[in-house]
């Protein structure tokens, strides 16, 4: 699907897009929370929308150099001082930050838990104008730890209203995404 994670995502083709996300993430773009939670929904962006997709801290490099274009730096999963330094150059610039949070961020899995140097997390997300979470529970706990902050909750892609059955006769139950990849 993205033949470069640097290339520019065409979302919908227009000749001069209005409007331009900068997407930092630091899990690879197909790992399964960062296709839920971001691209698909970048996928689906209201005509005029172009993205980019850098991943730190080994593209922060790029990022850096092309955060002055941005209209939006959307924020996923970002925990490293790299990740600190953008966010700080963005709102320095006046750029807004959303920043993406999933339900377990604070309690990181290995593959982050082994980053080195001290996470970032709570400094990045202060600099951030909304947070966004899948979960109701979330919000209320970011806002109990750095209060002020505003949140929306935006379902993952794959949420799906739940029909009206009788109970007992649930067929299907879809556990969590991270023990398989796309």
């Amino acid at each position: 699907m993205f033949s470069r994670i640097v290339e520019t995502i065409k979302l919908r083709r227009r000749s001069a897009p209005t409007f331009h996300v900068m997407v930092l993430v630091e899990e690879e773009v197909f790992c399964p929370v960062t296709y839920v939670r971001v691209v698909n929904h970048l996928q689906h962006a209201p005509e005029g929308w172009s993205a980019e997709i850098y991943v730190l801290p080994r593209e922060a490099q790029a990022a850096r150099e092309r955060i002055k274009r941005a209209s939006l730096v959307l924020m996923a999963r970002c925990v490293t001082p790299e990740a600190l330094e953008l966010a700080s150059r963005a709102q320095s610039a006046s750029i807004p930050i959303v920043y993406d949070i999933d339900d377990y961020l604070w309690r990181l899995p290995e593959y982050l838990d082994k980053k080195e140097g001290a996470l970032a997390i709570d400094q990045i997300i202060q600099q951030a104008m909304v947070i966004t979470t899948p979960s109701e529970a979330l919000g209320e706990f970011i806002k109990q730890r750095i209060p002020g902050v505003s949140i929306v909750q935006i379902p993952n892609a794959a949420d799906l209203p739940m029909p009206e059955c009788p109970s007992g006769e649930l067929t299907a139950v879809m556990a969590n995404s991270d023990f398989f990849r796309l």
